[in-house]
């Protein structure tokens, strides 16, 4: 996270092969753009990548104080907030995501 690194074909990598759809309380929403697709197959993999990360990091990044037990909500909070601007279809992208198994 200090590293910094920019990846100047980051789009590219997230973004590649098109749309998916997600399963959710008997719905399925379509047309999810590949970035949440991948944020939501990856989810156990963020969460354990989430605790290895230094607390004052998140605050300072987020520019808010967070308790250590807070991080992975607080995460999808951002998520879900930085993610309206190109999901079209009504999905409860929070909802989902504080509901995936731990």
């Amino acid at each position: 996270m200090k590293q910094g690194i920019l990846c100047p074909n980051v789009r590219d990598v997230f973004t590649s092969n098109g749309q998916g759809s997600i399963d959710f309380r008997d719905n399925r929403y379509s047309e999810i753009p590949q970035i949440i697709m991948r944020v939501y197959q990856n989810l156990d993999n963020i969460k354990s990548k989430l605790l290895e990360i230094d607390i004052d990091e998140f605050e300072e990044y987020w520019n808010c104080e967070i308790k250590a037990e807070d991080i992975f909500s607080k995460w999808v909070e951002l998520i879900d907030i930085n993610s309206k601007s190109i999901i079209n279809n009504n999905l409860p992208l929070a909802e989902i995501l504080l509901s995936t198994p731990q």
